[in-house]
């Protein structure tokens, strides 16, 4: 089965090194709910990777079914690389592991637009528990 929240294609076949968001300097874009009537903030820096992006969309389909819409402000853009584990120096850098998305504080990364807020707030609380960054949930 394939990943939902991987590129389909690349224009390289290995990429540098992911960077912590720290050390660039970029105005961050969603930092306020657009459409929906909840979501979820990011409170620090770090990096969501593709396979935790498919476990926050299946617990937040899972809970809120049809009467609700989950939308995501992110995609994971960014491929991290690993060597053997038993690997010598050298030997030119290591295959494609997972691809990963960077975050910063103050981020939204996904908004839930539903009428019973109860159960928008419950998905969202599951969704807080696979990811291994602090976030909050906000309301508009």
């Amino acid at each position: 089965m394939t990943n939902l929240f991987e590129p389909k294609k690349s224009k390289f076949k290995k990429y540098f090194r992911a960077k912590p968001c720290q050390r660039i300097a970029k105005q961050i874009n969603y930092v306020r709910l657009v459409s929906s009537s909840i979501g979820l903030k990011i409170l620090s820096f770090g990096f969501i990777s593709s396979v935790q992006f498919q476990a926050i969309k299946q617990v937040i389909s899972k809970k809120i079914k049809k009467i609700g819409k989950c939308i995501f402000n992110a995609f994971p853009n960014v491929a991290k690389t690993k060597k053997k584990e038993a690997g010598r120096m050298g030997k030119g850098k290591g295959n494609l592991k997972i691809w990963v998305y960077r975050v910063r504080p103050g981020f939204i990364l996904c908004e839930i637009n539903t009428s019973i807020l109860n159960k928008g707030i419950e998905a969202l609380i599951s969704a807080q528990h696979r990811l291994p960054i602090k976030t909050s949930i906000i309301f508009k």
